[in-house]
């Protein structure tokens, strides 16, 4: 009777045990913090992971609409987040698909497609592409997602530091200002008045309702760098002739040479700065550029007034004095 009695005890603790776990197994999937644990398991077509009665790309998207950057970090390391014109746009990068979460909290998974240059990922009217650190998103043939660039950011208060994809700078700038990148590829737009191609890396957009009821246009705070030979050979010169000014001055602990320039034309006034310096066989070109109308170009009866110079001077200025460039570990020795 004993015996039995023991038996009998067993099989309820092993039923009661093994339920439990099961059950515990689906909460976890419920959980952000589990979500790790899941990238090594097996994928089913579509690049994701069945867990629970879900894909492991439809919980992770639950997760990122409810507990947005703590799951992200709990995730895989192919989540990259990009910053855009429109806003922040999240991609789960998989092996033959992207799992895109938009500033809404919608979710859409597109294939990945042929591509001529970069990865593209195409389902019926909406198209990712992607190259490097950039890319862009277009729904029904329009660009939605526009100079989109993928990094990390902090933000504390009124302020957000951002760093690159590759850690390689940062800088804070005030989170109420639109954060974005360059276009696909090399441009010239990398610097201010350049005859060489390079990449536009960060742009800090400061539209003109930041001071309304004035002749103030906008402001634009950017980060670019070339490795083209012409323009490592004049980085530290001013390109804009007899009309610039150069001075030598440190930013944090690193040599740069600080270019003013200005330029006008049709009404228009533009004040540009530029701090260059070499690192790592680039050249870096750290810059603020305003621009605004002439106020005698308004009637009286508008009531349009001169444009604080002083106020958006010293925000440009606070985000070029905050740029860091981090030290890059050297790659290990096979």
């Amino acid at each position: 009777m004993n015996k039995l009695l023991v038996f009998v005890i067993v099989i309820i603790l092993l039923v009661v045990g093994g339920y439990l776990y099961l059950n515990r197994s689906q909460i976890d999937n419920a959980n952000p913090a589990s979500y790790g644990k899941l990238v090594g398991s097996d994928r089913d077509a579509h690049g994701c992971i069945p867990s629970a009665g879900y894909s492991w790309c439809e919980i992770k998207q639950k997760c990122l609409r409810q507990w947005e950057e703590p799951c992200a970090a709990a995730t895989s390391s192919n989540i990259v987040k990009y910053f855009c014109q429109e806003g922040i746009l999240r991609a789960n990068y998989g092996t033959s698909s992207v799992s895109l979460v938009l500033k809404d909290g919608s979710t859409m998974i597109l294939p990945q497609t042929r591509s001529g240059s970069g990865i593209r990922y195409e389902q019926g009217t909406t198209v990712l592409v992607s190259k490097g650190d950039n890319a862009f998103l277009t729904q029904k043939n329009k660009t939605t997602y526009t100079n989109c660039v993928a990094g990390n950011q902090i933000t504390s208060g009124d302020t957000s530091v951002y760093t690159d994809e590759e850690n390689t700078f940062s800088f804070s700038y005030p989170n109420k200002f639109i954060l974005s990148g360059g276009e696909i590829g090399f441009s010239q737009d990398w610097s201010y008045n350049s005859s060489s191609s390079g990449s536009l890396l960060a742009v800090v957009d400061i539209p003109r309702s930041f001071m309304p009821g004035t002749n103030f246009g906008e402001a634009k705070f950017s980060v670019g760098a070339s490795d083209d030979p012409a323009a490592l050979k004049n980085c530290l010169k001013s390109n804009y002739g007899k009309f610039g000014t150069s001075t030598k001055v440190t930013v944090g602990d690193r040599k740069f040479t600080k270019i003013t320039f200005a330029d006008a034309g049709a009404g228009n006034f533009y004040d540009i700065t530029s701090y260059r310096t070499v690192y790592n066989g680039q050249c870096y070109a750290v810059e603020s550029l305003i621009h605004y109308s002439d106020i005698g170009n308004y009637p009286p009866d508008q009531g349009i007034k001169q444009f604080d110079r002083l106020k958006i001077s010293l925000v440009l200025e606070s985000m070029a004095r905050s740029f860091k460039l981090l030290p890059q570990t050297a790659p290990a020795t096979p």
